[in-house]
């Protein structure tokens, strides 16, 4: 997006569609979309929904893909917007760096804490768009814990066994950018 406009075009166009649709409608509006290429072609994209003869596992990641995705380049881009004209990204360039120093050790340090800093916000959105799309694609995953399960004993351990890899991610994601910039994160 930094070095090539037509790409950055191509990706905002593609974005400013894609950010008008609600996140609960892109599950419908993509399962709506195989079948009628199904329809019309004879030919099954992805399994959509899990059977016993069947396993839905390559088209639900991609439509799950799809929230975090949008919104991380609508983040990057509103960063990089912000970082460009920076004052200390100009006077880099007055003194002369080439254009990949300046992004690589100016804009690329600041733009990883903006980013990491909302990654948390963009993990939650896509994890409650999960429970969703595992009932509307019958697939045995959490949610079926959390809504078939009534003890708390279960509800407990399913909560744990997600907030501890995530919790965990975020711990060394802030250390390896608290060693990379020397600031640290919030």
């Amino acid at each position: 997006m930094y070095r090539f406009p037509f790409f950055d075009r191509l990706l905002s166009h593609t974005n400013n569609v894609l950010s008008v649709v609600p996140d609960i409608f892109y599950i419908p509006i993509s399962i709506t979309i195989v079948i009628l290429i199904y329809q019309h072609t004879g030919t099954l994209l992805f399994a959509i929904a899990t059977s016993q003869s069947s396993k839905a596992i390559i088209f639900p990641v991609i439509v799950l893909l799809v929230i975090p995705t949008v919104n991380s380049i609508i983040l990057l881009k509103k960063l990089m917007e912000a970082e460009k004209v920076s004052t200390y990204v100009e006077f880099a360039r007055s003194k002369g760096l080439y254009e990949h120093q300046v992004f690589a050790n100016h804009i690329m340090r600041n733009l990883m804490m903006g980013y990491l800093i909302n990654l948390k916000q963009i993990v939650w959105i896509t994890l409650s768009s999960l429970l969703f799309l595992e009932r509307v694609m019958n697939i045995f995953g959490v949610s079926v814990f959390i809504f078939e399960y009534n003890s708390p004993v279960v509800l407990f351990i399913t909560f744990m066994l997600l907030y501890i890899p995530i919790a965990l991610l975020f711990g060394m994601t802030q250390y390896v950018v608290n060693h990379i910039t020397g600031r640290r994160m919030v």
